[in-house]
């Protein structure tokens, strides 16, 4: 028990560090990071100190995202959201802890989420807390040996959770216990989420042996540590282990701040035959499981021939006299240091935070502490390591530590009376343990200064197997000193280094992993360059005269512009201006501080050099083509990255351009050959006027790219979709990050909308309703289901029903609030490629353009999908209508369109816009081809022209309060001689609007469009009416090329007021109808058409005139009909 009364321990409720990467000047976008970060946790809680315990997980985020922690044993189960930045905290039952030894239980908690959490658990009570880092499922491995301390009377211990279902572990305890012999190996078998606790009350079961067939995760500590053995007071310490592949062999440490006695380190071997040499000195030889324990009074080098694990232990207070209490923290090899970090102390309770700071000799002068500069002074030497070592005061808050593109670790730790906290700051995690080679190439070369030049080096393990995920570091010395930096090996070992030489010379490149090295001797050589053109202070860019081969562009002039030419813009700093359009085959040279303005011409380069940048416009174009340099940089002023056209179709080894500052393109980005890298930095344009696109892509496109949808002022409903891939939210797109419930509700105004449905899970709050204003399409029910949350749920893959108000300015408390224009844009990569989507056996299925360009749905392979494809209108409705469905069908040679839309639909889909289709009866495809885009945008020509459609369109139209019109939706009937009488596919089912519908009842179906054979008689059209309220309507009826035929009269039958409306068969026919309070006269078969066929049987020269039908209404199977001139 406590061997000393102390105060209630602080809860390290704001305790969280978030991990972030250097970069280096070459792209790292194909190295593995394994790191501490993750989104796929499993954990648990080996036992505290008798009594009530609070068990909590702290989750933080570098991004907004969401997950979920569950302990599927316990029946728990809650969701969290993070906010980039911060920390939530969920609290989980006091029965998750592991309280029995040598008992299996259900204990094991699963932490899933969206994007990569960081995560530490805490196990609080009274006089003793402890907090340990989580490793997320990634990471974990199969072999491991437990770390923690002697027992004093109480348990000595290691957890164990399951990952995978049917584990058998094999458990080797150093100390005899729950009838388990010293030394013994034996098995347990668990299934995923079980959990296992071993503990003695004598003895030590570090050095423990624990392994699997599958991976597991592994906690040791202890309930409540004296440290060292007879200090008081005790304290609970817990970590979670790593496994040995992830151990290092070369450490460096630094004492803890105020504390006069030194620190406890403990130094456990995997291997046998582990030498331990601290500062030079050997001090142990230890076998696999064993442990060397020792104080160090001074920073301090640790190095071993084979991995091992080291913890420093802060001792109890009683050991020297100053405020402290035990903990237990891994130190960190240097082989798994980081480029920068963001850490945070806790909140409150702690009267003295600290961090330690071990940096390699190069860094030094260049860390900055919170974006100050940390003293040069502040560090001290580590004996003959490289590193030197600077023990630094911290306030309470969040901190960064950066600043160098050289590797160093962080310790953060602090003091309070009787209590304590200390934890790495963060860590790589990758296989380190398992390194054997490491070889470097090329090992010579030589190559022109001012051109980039890689390194690989590739790391494999004793079976010659390549590492993934190892950090390499790279130094290079010579003519070009200072190109130093790390990166980690891909999925095939390799860690791809690049750097340009500025200097004439030869360099030395060593690449390592600790001290496993290889190294490579380059030479750089002067460019020799025979034609070198600069530019006259005056004089038209494109005009060989404006340029010559002296500085001033006096001298001989270029014959022309092409290959073998390098053109340097000079004399006119900072502004070169094109006149005309401009093709430089050669290279072209911006130079530092100067400016390109295309000027709404094209200018199309081979090759660029240079810091200075491109100035465009929205009506400017570029185009990348061959050249001598495989890749070229685009970079653009500042306001001035604005394209209409970029094209690139560079060929040769590696050809590519690489965006590197923003770009808003507003016509077409053409990607004919070669590679096109974003750099993040694309933005695809969407106004009122136009709306960018990708063409059909045969080269190929990275990175990521912004592609808006311009959305026109009026309150409707709309399926739209995303073209982009990546897991950005649908919050994260389309409500541009916020809620109504965030500190700024409109971060971008123009820009967004707001999604409405309940008070939390992404969604704005809306105080007249709480109904959903986001849908997605269940074809097995055939309705649109409302989303759940808009925090989750991602727009990369879906096509979904939105109502749009408006931008997110747009107040929701009222609903006569006039709405207004708004772009509604998503990130991601660029989709490109076949494209292939699954459509449902029964009922209708919601299709995404995946594209941002038009798509031809004439063009898209169907297979077992009906020739018909449905688009939402959203100004269909009349004037105050939240829209309804355009119908696309296939009549044999173009394409039949009901109801004629108001907004500009045709059969090419546009950019986020999404779709229905239907199947022909059995599961089917789409699959949409880069071929099957088109550079047709959305126009006014609703219909193929096709003179031999015969037929009539019923049209149902709303009259509005200021007495104008507005289609609600529409029927359509054709006749022809290849079609059948019987519902076939050719005969489009009617998809419902939200509101008023009207359709053709056949066959017990209801149609949106029917195609039957010629009429032999007479033939009944009978309407569906439905969804009306009470109000004012017209019927139209529009005859279709039927003057031309044998139809020669019909009439609208109306069962409610029992008339009969001759229809003219040559003209339109309008019937007013108005539904009242009488539910008789919304009944759904209130209409009905009879259409009558003749031959033969109007008066001879009768041309022209009108006639009479009676009686009227019809009885009986007799007609008169009277002509009158």
């Amino acid at each position: 028990m406590k061997q000393i009364n102390i105060l209630m321990k602080k809860s390290l409720l704001h305790f969280f560090a978030v991990v972030t990467f250097c970069t280096l000047c070459t792209s790292s976008a194909m190295s593995q990071a394994l790191d501490s970060k993750g989104t796929d946790f499993w954990l648990t809680f080996p036992g505290n100190y008798f009594g009530t315990v609070e068990l909590s997980l702290f989750v933080s985020s570098e991004v907004n995202t969401s997950g979920t922690v569950s302990i599927p044993g316990l029946g728990f189960s809650v969701p969290f959201t993070v906010t980039a930045g911060n920390i939530t905290t969920v609290v989980v039952p006091q029965t998750a802890q592991l309280d029995q030894s040598d008992v299996i239980q259900n204990n094991g908690i699963h932490v899933t989420a969206l994007n990569e959490v960081t995560i530490y658990g805490l196990n609080r009570q009274p006089f003793t807390t402890d907090a340990f880092l989580g490793l997320p499922t990634d990471i974990l491995g199969t072999s491991y040996i437990n770390l923690g301390y002697t027992s004093n009377g109480l348990l000595s211990e290691f957890g164990i959770v399951a990952t995978q279902n049917a584990t058998t572990v094999t458990i080797t305890p150093t100390e005899t216990t729950n009838g388990h012999a010293d030394g013994v190996p034996y098995n347990i078998t668990l299934n995923q989420g079980q959990t296992y606790l071993l503990g003695t009350s004598s003895g030590d079961l570090s050095g423990s042996i624990i392994s699997s067939n599958k991976p597991i995760a592994v906690f040791g500590g202890h309930q409540c540590a004296n440290i060292p053995i007879g200090a008081f007071a005790c304290d609970h310490i817990v970590e979670q282990l790593p496994p040995t592949t992830a151990w290092g062999r070369n450490f460096v440490s630094v004492p803890l701040k105020t504390r006069i006695g030194g620190d406890t380190f403990r130094f456990l071997a995997s291997e046998n035959g582990t030498n331990v040499i601290v500062n030079g000195a050997t001090v142990a030889t230890l076998n696999r499981g064993q442990f060397h324990e020792m104080i160090l009074t001074t920073s301090s080098q640790i190095t071993a021939n084979k991995p091992i694990l080291v913890s420093q232990y802060s001792n109890g207070s009683s050991f020297d006299g100053v405020t402290s209490d035990p903990f237990m923290m891994l130190i960190t090899p240097y082989e798994q240091f980081l480029g920068n970090y963001t850490f945070s102390t806790p909140a409150s309770g702690f009267l003295s935070n600290f961090v330690n700071v071990v940096a390699p000799a190069g860094a030094i002068g260049a860390l900055q502490l919170d974006g100050a500069v940390i003293p040069a002074a502040a560090f001290s030497p580590i004996g003959s390591s490289g590193f030197s070592g600077a023990q630094l005061d911290l306030d309470l808050g969040v901190h960064t530590i950066n600043g160098t593109n050289l590797p160093f670790g962080i310790f953060v730790y602090g003091f309070d009376s009787y209590d304590s906290y200390g934890y790495p700051g963060g860590q790589s995690l990758a296989p380190i343990a398992t390194v054997s080679s490491l070889t470097l190439t090329p090992e010579t070369g030589t190559a022109s200064v001012g051109t980039s030049q890689c390194f690989s080096a590739l790391v494999k393990d004793q079976f010659n197997n390549p590492v993934v995920g190892v950090r390499v570091d790279f130094n290079i010395t010579g003519a070009n000193p200072g190109s130093t930096g790390f990166l980690n090996t891909n999925g095939s070992g390799i860690a791809q280094f690049c750097y340009t030489g500025a200097n004439a010379g030869t360099d030395n490149i060593v690449a390592s992993v600790g001290t496993i090295n290889d190294a490579s001797s380059f030479i750089w050589t002067p460019i020799v360059i025979a034609n070198d053109y600069y530019s006259k202070a005056a004089g038209d860019l494109h005009n060989v005269l404006s340029w010559g081969v002296n500085l001033d562009g006096s001298g001989a002039n270029p014959p022309d512009f092409t290959a073998g030419k390098t053109f340097h813009l000079v004399n006119r700093v900072p502004l070169y201006t094109l006149t005309a359009n401009w093709t430089v085959g050669g290279r072209l040279d911006i130079p530092a501080g100067s400016r390109l303005a295309i000027n709404g011409l094209t200018l199309s380069i081979a090759d660029l050099i240079g810091t200075g940048t491109l100035v465009g416009s929205l009506s400017s174009n570029l185009a990348v083509t061959t050249g001598t340099v495989d890749n070229i940089t685009l970079n653009f002023e500042t306001g001035g990255g604005n394209l209409n056209n970029l094209s690139l179709n560079r060929t040769g080894v590696s050809p590519s351009a690489i965006v590197a500052s923003a770009l808003n393109i507003y016509g077409v980005l053409t990607v004919t050959n070669g590679l096109l890298n974003t750099g993040n930095f694309i933005t695809l344009k969407s106004n009122a006027a136009n709306t960018a696109r990708v063409a059909p892509v045969t080269g190929s496109i990275s990175g990521n790219a912004t592609v808006e949808r311009y959305i026109p002022a009026r309150r409707a409903w709309r399926i739209i979709c995303a073209p982009v891939g990546g897991a950005q939210t649908i919050n994260q797109a389309w409500q541009e990050g916020a809620t109504t419930s965030s500190a700024v509700p409109n971060p971008n105004p123009g820009f967004g909308t707001h999604i409405t449905e309940g008070l939390a899970d992404g969604f704005d709050h809306n105080p007249l309703t709480a109904m959903a204003s986001i849908k997605k399409y269940i074809s097995a029910t055939d309705k649109w289901l409302a989303l759940t949350n808009t925090n989750v749920n991602t727009v990369n893959s879906d096509a979904f029903f939105l109502f749009v108000r408006g931008d997110r300015g747009v107040s929701l408390g009222y609903n006569n609030v006039p709405p207004n224009n708004t772009v509604l844009r998503a990130t991601g990569t660029l989709k490109t490629g076949d494209q292939s989507f699954p459509v449902n056996a029964v009922g209708f299925t919601a299709i995404p353009n995946p594209f941002a360009s038009p798509i031809d749905f004439a063009t898209l392979t169907k297979t077992n999908v009906q020739n018909n494809f449905y688009l939402w209108d959203p100004k269909l409705g009349g004037g105050t209508g939240a829209g309804a469905y355009v119908l696309f069908s296939f009549n044999g040679s173009g394409y039949d369109v009901s109801p004629a839309p108001v907004s500009p639909e045709s059969q090419y889909i546009q950019s986020g816009q999404g779709f229905m289709v239907r199947s022909t009866g059995s599961a089917g495809s789409l699959l949409i081809k880069e071929s099957d885009k088109s550079a047709t945008a959305a126009t006014n020509v609703f219909r193929s022209a096709n003179s031999t459609t015969k037929g009539l369109r019923a049209t149902l139209q709303v009259v509005n309060k200021d007495k104008t019109t507005g289609i609600l939706d529409e029927s359509f009937t054709t006749y022809g001689p290849y079609f059948s009488n019987k519902v076939d596919n050719m005969d489009p089912v009617k998809l419902e609007n939200i509101n008023e519908n009207l359709g053709i009842s056949r066959d017990g179906q209801t149609l949106m469009m029917e195609r039957r054979q010629e009429i032999a008689g007479y033939d009944t059209i009978h309407l569906q009416l439905w969804n009306t309220v009470q109000r004012e309507y017209i019927l139209q009826l529009s005859p279709v090329n039927l003057s031309a035929s044998t139809i020669i009269s019909g009439y609208l039958e109306d069962t409610y007021l029992h008339t009969n409306t001759p229809i003219n068969t040559s003209e339109l026919t309008t019937v007013k109808f108005s539904i009242d309070e009488n539910p008789a006269s919304a009944s759904r078969d209130r209409f009905k058409v009879v259409l009558l066929f003749g031959k033969n049987i109007l008066p001879a020269g009768y041309t022209n005139g009108t006639f009479k039908i009676s009686p009227n209404p019809i009885t009986g199977k007799v007609v008169n009909i009277q002509f009158i001139d």
